[in-house]
């Protein structure tokens, strides 16, 4: 059952972004009117968690200002939400009028938190999850790649060479 989760998650994803894009209606201007205050309370309301986390949590975590921007992105559940929002409602005229800017705020409020964070990553230097994975995952987990750098090796896998660029800020 897990295989096929894997292999048709991508697929049903992709699916759910063209019937959110065909039922959006971008021209709602009060949707872009709350997507910046979205994005910058869904990026600093993580980046605080994560600090609150990093106190209070395993000294393995990354740094938190990592551990913020990495849990930043949107789920895909909140565009599924609204598109199920919207089927459900669309013929009610009493909620009908607000379906355009709803839409409109969960949309655009993911497509720019998704930039944000990347902006943010990169002026960073990248999002590095330097930690001892060991006493996070048992050896027999090997976690994925979480930075796409040729200089980082995945993390699960040590390197026998030192390596000289981990610091706070990277």
């Amino acid at each position: 059952l897990k295989t096929t989760l894997a292999q048709v998650e991508r697929p049903l994803y992709m699916i759910l972004l063209v019937i959110a894009g065909a039922l959006w209606d971008p021209r709602a201007w009060q949707g872009w009117a709350l997507v910046p205050i979205f994005v910058a309370a869904r990026v600093a309301g993580k980046i605080m968690g994560a600090r609150v986390a990093k106190r209070v949590g395993p000294k393995e975590l990354p740094d938190a200002t990592t551990l913020g921007l990495a849990l930043s992105p949107q789920s895909p559940v909140a565009i599924a939400t609204i598109v199920s929002y919207y089927a459900i409602y669309r013929t009610q005229t009493e909620n009908a009028a607000n379906l355009p800017w709803l839409m409109t705020a969960t949309i655009g409020g993911a497509v720019l938190t998704e930039l944000t964070v990347q902006i943010l990553a990169r002026m960073r230097g990248g999002l590095r999850f330097d930690m001892d994975s060991h006493s996070i995952h048992p050896p027999s987990v090997k976690p994925a790649q979480m930075v796409n750098d040729p200089g980082h090796e995945p993390i699960g896998e040590p390197s026998s060479e030192p390596r000289g660029d981990q610091g706070e800020g990277h």
